[in-house]
């Protein structure tokens, strides 16, 4: 952004709602990890941890409509600080007690939140930056999921080892500073934008010509949420390690995204092709069968690793990808219809999965899982093609851009 309703270069700006955005993260992932080893601890139960991140995606899904139309209408960076502002409130809960049922009320708010946090600056991506220019911006967006998931992973084994009595007032500095780096700024929507309403048939057109990537995303998306259902209680109950395991198995992963997403700032231009990226999907599927076979720690933690590597090398093309083909005017509305179909079967998964695990034991159900995904995964390959296909839509702004 070069000012108020100016273009979204990587300036001031765009850094300051980064930070929030980062910040943001920090404090969802703190929240979010330290309950997840709290609640195993405290109560033994598999399904009650898993119970977290179901909710979770559960109200990501209910509010992704809602909050896509919102976004097509509203001043991006209001939206933006709003969510700051709810997942405050949210936090505050906490000074009720840490009962079970307070923290999944929590969940629910601060879900909703980040839902509106992500999708209001990916929108602002969108509307601000030239197609030029929106490989680096993903890539920059990406790496700071990577490193603030990394702190907010840090903070909570620390807390957890250390300063458990602490966990409410870090809650509350990181979200003030999330309000404060997010004060709203005059929005020239209109500037960027057609005349013409994003009608509900345009949307379905574009979802016409991306059915297969959905499809494969659908299963894809369900079957790997059973390494967020499970991760607490397979480094718990299975591989038998403490807080400081757990604590390194979660921040491997997003030191793995760092990593890729570094990585992919000097190779995007390599990397960005459908080949190259079908072939990335089909490795990282068989990661999750090692987590079931495997009983020792460090294996698992370098496995966590691997996945968050190659997580960024295939989402920022794609992401970029369908950036680029989506016009403005819907963007929002299009995001959101994404998401649902993206990640519909992430709660009936979490469900399912925190359901199965009274049964069977996790490492089992992470065998079987693994096992299915080699295969499925051949797909990738022709449905990335198919992806690869669609044209750009008109550039997002005019001129003096990145």
């Amino acid at each position: 952004m070069t000012g108020e309703g100016g273009s979204l270069k990587l300036g001031y700006l765009f850094y300051r709602f980064l930070v929030s955005k980062s910040v943001f993260t920090v404090s969802w992932t703190l929240f979010e990890i330290f309950f997840l080893w709290s609640i195993i601890e405290q109560y033994h139960s598999v399904f009650l941890t898993a119970l977290i991140p179901t909710i979770s995606m559960a109200v990501q899904l209910l509010a992704t409509i809602p909050v896509g139309h919102v976004i097509d209408q509203l001043n991006k960076t209001v939206l933006n600080f709003l969510a700051s502002v709810i997942f405050l409130g949210g936090i505050t809960l906490l000074f009720l007690g840490q009962h079970v049922f307070i923290i999944y009320i929590i969940v629910a708010i601060s879900s909703f939140a980040n839902t509106l946090k992500g999708d209001t600056f990916f929108s602002l991506i969108k509307e601000r930056v030239r197609n030029e220019g929106i490989n680096k911006a993903n890539s920059f967006n990406q790496m700071s999921v990577s490193l603030s998931s990394l702190i907010g992973i840090g903070f909570a084994g620390i807390s957890l080892i250390l300063l458990s009595h602490y966990i409410v007032l870090f809650l509350l500095i990181l979200s003030a500073v999330s309000i404060f780096t997010s004060i709203p700024v005059k929005s020239k929507i209109q500037a960027f934008k057609t005349h013409e309403r994003g009608r509900y048939r345009d949307i379905w057109a574009i979802f016409n010509q991306i059915k297969g990537f959905v499809a494969f995303g659908l299963v894809v998306n369900g079957m790997f949420v059973a390494i967020t259902v499970y991760a607490a209680g397979l480094l718990k109950l299975y591989v038998h390690s403490g807080p400081l395991e757990y604590t390194l198995f979660e921040f491997s992963f997003p030191l793995g995204m760092l990593f890729g997403s570094l990585l992919s700032l000097s190779i995007i231009k390599n990397i960005d092709s459908y080949l190259v990226v079908g072939g990335l999907v089909f490795f990282y599927a068989p990661l999750i069968l090692v987590l079931g076979l495997n009983r020792i720690a460090w294996i698992d933690i370098l496995t966590a690793f691997l996945i968050g590597l190659l997580n960024p090398l295939i989402n920022i093309p794609l992401m970029s990808r369908f950036t680029k083909v989506v016009p403005l005017n819907i963007f929002g509305r299009v995001s959101a219809f994404l998401r649902i179909f993206l990640s519909s079967s992430t709660p009936v998964m979490a469900a399912l999965l925190a359901f199965i695990s009274l049964y069977y034991e996790v490492n089992v159900i992470l065998t079987v899982i693994g096992l299915f995904m080699i295969p499925f995964s051949l797909l990738g390959l022709k449905v990335v093609r198919n992806f690869y296909k669609l044209e750009s839509s008109e550039s997002s702004i005019s001129s003096d851009q990145i």
